[in-house]
Protein backbone atom coordinates (compact mmCIF):
# COMPACT_ATOMS: atom_id res chain seq x y z
CA UNK A 1 0.00 0.00 0.00
CA UNK A 2 1.40 3.40 -0.97
CA UNK A 3 1.69 6.31 1.45
CA UNK A 4 -1.24 8.05 -0.24
CA UNK A 5 -3.41 4.92 -0.11
CA UNK A 6 -2.65 4.62 3.61
CA UNK A 7 -3.58 8.27 4.10
CA UNK A 8 -6.82 7.77 2.17
CA UNK A 9 -7.81 4.82 4.35
CA UNK A 10 -7.11 6.77 7.54
CA UNK A 11 -9.22 9.64 6.23
CA UNK A 12 -12.02 7.26 5.24
CA UNK A 13 -12.02 5.77 8.74
CA UNK A 14 -12.16 9.23 10.31
CA UNK A 15 -15.06 10.25 8.07
CA UNK A 16 -16.96 7.17 9.28
CA UNK A 17 -16.89 8.54 12.84
CA UNK A 18 -18.70 11.56 14.33
CA UNK A 19 -17.69 14.76 12.52
CA UNK A 20 -16.58 18.06 14.08
CA UNK A 21 -19.58 19.68 12.37
CA UNK A 22 -20.74 23.23 12.95
CA UNK A 23 -18.14 24.00 15.62
CA UNK A 24 -15.34 23.47 13.09
CA UNK A 25 -17.20 25.29 10.31
CA UNK A 26 -17.79 28.37 12.46
CA UNK A 27 -14.04 28.82 12.94
CA UNK A 28 -14.00 30.24 9.40
CA UNK A 29 -17.49 31.77 9.33
CA UNK A 30 -18.15 35.50 8.90
CA UNK A 31 -19.33 37.03 12.19
CA UNK A 32 -22.79 37.82 10.81
CA UNK A 33 -23.47 34.07 10.55
CA UNK A 34 -23.15 33.47 14.29
CA UNK A 35 -26.27 31.75 15.61
CA UNK A 36 -27.85 31.57 12.15
CA UNK A 37 -30.15 28.60 11.57
CA UNK A 38 -31.28 27.52 8.10
CA UNK A 39 -34.98 27.93 7.34
CA UNK A 40 -37.12 25.08 6.12
CA UNK A 41 -39.41 24.98 3.12
CA UNK A 42 -39.65 24.38 -0.58
CA UNK A 43 -37.47 27.38 -1.40
CA UNK A 44 -34.37 25.61 -0.09
CA UNK A 45 -32.04 24.46 -2.87
CA UNK A 46 -29.96 21.31 -2.55
CA UNK A 47 -26.51 20.69 -3.93
CA UNK A 48 -23.20 18.92 -3.45
CA UNK A 49 -19.50 19.61 -3.83
CA UNK A 50 -16.45 17.37 -4.18
CA UNK A 51 -13.28 17.97 -2.16
CA UNK A 52 -10.56 16.15 -4.05
CA UNK A 53 -7.35 15.02 -2.36
CA UNK A 54 -4.40 13.82 -4.39
CA UNK A 55 -0.63 13.36 -3.97
CA UNK A 56 1.95 15.76 -5.35
CA UNK A 57 5.70 15.97 -4.96
CA UNK A 58 5.43 18.27 -1.92
CA UNK A 59 2.62 16.38 -0.19
CA UNK A 60 -1.13 15.96 -0.47
CA UNK A 61 -3.12 18.71 -2.17
CA UNK A 62 -6.70 19.67 -2.85
CA UNK A 63 -8.31 21.52 -5.73
CA UNK A 64 -10.42 24.67 -5.90
CA UNK A 65 -12.06 26.43 -8.84
CA UNK A 66 -12.28 30.16 -9.45
CA UNK A 67 -15.80 30.79 -10.69
CA UNK A 68 -16.36 33.16 -13.60
CA UNK A 69 -17.56 36.69 -12.87
CA UNK A 70 -20.72 36.35 -14.97
CA UNK A 71 -22.31 33.43 -13.09
CA UNK A 72 -25.58 33.78 -11.21
CA UNK A 73 -24.38 32.12 -7.99
CA UNK A 74 -21.09 32.89 -6.18
CA UNK A 75 -19.64 34.75 -9.16
CA UNK A 76 -15.90 35.37 -8.97
CA UNK A 77 -15.47 33.30 -5.82
CA UNK A 78 -13.25 30.35 -4.98
CA UNK A 79 -15.26 27.13 -4.68
CA UNK A 80 -15.00 23.38 -4.73
CA UNK A 81 -16.34 21.70 -7.88
CA UNK A 82 -20.06 21.25 -7.35
CA UNK A 83 -23.57 22.45 -7.94
CA UNK A 84 -27.25 21.65 -7.79
CA UNK A 85 -28.50 18.09 -7.45
CA UNK A 86 -30.63 16.94 -10.38
CA UNK A 87 -33.82 14.91 -10.12
CA UNK A 88 -33.12 11.24 -9.45
CA UNK A 89 -29.54 11.80 -8.28
CA UNK A 90 -28.06 11.08 -4.89
CA UNK A 91 -25.93 13.85 -3.44
CA UNK A 92 -22.80 11.78 -4.05
CA UNK A 93 -23.77 11.30 -7.69
CA UNK A 94 -24.35 15.05 -8.02
CA UNK A 95 -20.91 15.84 -6.60
CA UNK A 96 -19.23 13.40 -8.99
CA UNK A 97 -21.17 14.66 -12.01
CA UNK A 98 -20.42 18.30 -11.26
CA UNK A 99 -16.75 17.46 -10.81
CA UNK A 100 -16.72 15.81 -14.21
CA UNK A 101 -18.58 18.68 -15.86
CA UNK A 102 -16.57 21.50 -14.30
CA UNK A 103 -13.01 20.17 -14.47
CA UNK A 104 -13.21 17.13 -16.79
CA UNK A 105 -12.39 14.56 -14.11
CA UNK A 106 -14.15 11.28 -14.93
CA UNK A 107 -16.37 10.23 -12.05
CA UNK A 108 -15.24 6.61 -12.34
CA UNK A 109 -11.72 7.66 -11.35
CA UNK A 110 -12.71 9.18 -8.00
CA UNK A 111 -12.56 7.08 -4.85
CA UNK A 112 -15.22 8.63 -2.61
CA UNK A 113 -13.97 8.41 0.98
CA UNK A 114 -16.96 9.87 2.78
CA UNK A 115 -18.94 12.99 3.54
CA UNK A 116 -18.42 16.09 5.64
CA UNK A 117 -21.16 17.97 7.48
CA UNK A 118 -23.87 19.68 5.43
CA UNK A 119 -23.82 23.47 5.32
CA UNK A 120 -26.48 26.07 4.55
CA UNK A 121 -25.46 29.06 2.41
CA UNK A 122 -27.84 31.97 3.12
CA UNK A 123 -27.31 34.16 0.00
CA UNK A 124 -28.19 31.37 -2.45
CA UNK A 125 -30.38 29.28 -0.07
CA UNK A 126 -28.36 26.16 -0.87
CA UNK A 127 -27.92 23.28 1.54
CA UNK A 128 -24.58 21.86 0.43
CA UNK A 129 -23.46 18.26 0.95
CA UNK A 130 -19.62 18.08 0.79
CA UNK A 131 -17.95 14.81 -0.22
CA UNK A 132 -14.28 13.91 -0.01
CA UNK A 133 -12.82 12.00 -2.95
CA UNK A 134 -9.32 10.68 -3.58
CA UNK A 135 -7.45 10.29 -6.85
CA UNK A 136 -4.06 8.59 -6.77
CA UNK A 137 -2.88 10.70 -9.71
CA UNK A 138 -4.57 13.87 -10.87
CA UNK A 139 -5.15 13.62 -14.63
CA UNK A 140 -5.18 16.55 -17.02
CA UNK A 141 -7.73 19.08 -15.85
CA UNK A 142 -10.07 20.45 -18.52
CA UNK A 143 -12.06 23.33 -17.00
CA UNK A 144 -15.50 24.16 -18.35
CA UNK A 145 -14.84 27.65 -19.72
CA UNK A 146 -18.48 28.64 -19.18
CA UNK A 147 -18.15 28.30 -15.40
CA UNK A 148 -14.50 28.03 -14.40
CA UNK A 149 -12.00 30.85 -14.85
CA UNK A 150 -9.07 28.89 -13.41
CA UNK A 151 -8.16 25.96 -11.17
CA UNK A 152 -6.08 26.17 -7.98
CA UNK A 153 -4.07 23.24 -6.66
CA UNK A 154 -3.28 23.91 -3.00
CA UNK A 155 -1.22 21.74 -0.62
CA UNK A 156 -3.18 20.81 2.51
CA UNK A 157 -0.16 21.77 4.62
CA UNK A 158 -0.38 25.31 3.18
CA UNK A 159 -4.03 25.59 4.23
CA UNK A 160 -3.10 24.45 7.74
CA UNK A 161 -0.39 27.10 8.24
CA UNK A 162 -1.39 29.89 10.66
CA UNK A 163 -0.01 32.55 8.30
CA UNK A 164 -2.51 31.43 5.65
CA UNK A 165 -5.42 32.32 7.97
CA UNK A 166 -6.43 35.99 7.98
CA UNK A 167 -9.34 38.19 9.06
CA UNK A 168 -10.68 41.50 7.80
CA UNK A 169 -13.66 43.76 8.38
CA UNK A 170 -15.97 43.64 5.37
CA UNK A 171 -19.41 45.00 4.55
CA UNK A 172 -21.76 42.19 3.51
CA UNK A 173 -25.35 42.90 2.58
CA UNK A 174 -24.95 46.45 3.85
CA UNK A 175 -23.85 45.32 7.32
CA UNK A 176 -20.39 45.11 8.87
CA UNK A 177 -18.91 41.65 9.37
CA UNK A 178 -15.62 40.24 10.60
CA UNK A 179 -14.57 37.76 7.91
CA UNK A 180 -11.94 35.03 8.34
CA UNK A 181 -10.43 33.60 5.17
CA UNK A 182 -7.55 31.60 3.73
CA UNK A 183 -5.09 33.71 1.74
CA UNK A 184 -3.40 31.46 -0.83
CA UNK A 185 -1.26 32.66 -3.75
CA UNK A 186 -3.07 35.98 -3.87
CA UNK A 187 -6.52 34.36 -3.69
CA UNK A 188 -9.13 34.75 -0.95
CA UNK A 189 -10.97 31.57 0.07
CA UNK A 190 -13.86 32.55 2.30
CA UNK A 191 -17.51 31.85 3.12
CA UNK A 192 -18.90 28.36 2.68
CA UNK A 193 -15.75 27.07 0.96
CA UNK A 194 -13.59 28.21 3.88
CA UNK A 195 -16.05 26.71 6.39
CA UNK A 196 -15.97 23.33 4.63
CA UNK A 197 -12.18 23.51 4.44
CA UNK A 198 -11.99 24.22 8.17
CA UNK A 199 -13.83 21.00 8.98
CA UNK A 200 -11.58 19.02 6.65
CA UNK A 201 -8.47 20.46 8.30
CA UNK A 202 -9.75 19.48 11.74
CA UNK A 203 -10.22 15.91 10.55
CA UNK A 204 -6.70 15.90 9.14
CA UNK A 205 -5.35 17.16 12.47
CA UNK A 206 -7.12 14.24 14.17
CA UNK A 207 -5.46 11.80 11.76
CA UNK A 208 -2.01 13.34 12.35
CA UNK A 209 -2.52 13.09 16.10
CA UNK A 210 -3.24 9.34 15.98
Amino acid sequence: MSEFEAFSERLRARLDNPLPGLAAQLAMAPSHRAGFKPPSGASIRKGAVMILVFPESDGISTLFTLRRDNLTDHAGQISFPGGKREDGETFEEAALRECEEEIGLERSGVNVLGKLSTLFIPPTRFVVHPFVGAVSELPEIIPDEREVASVLRVPLRTLAKPETHREEDWTIGGAPSRVPFFHVNGHTIWGATAMITAELLELLADIDAD
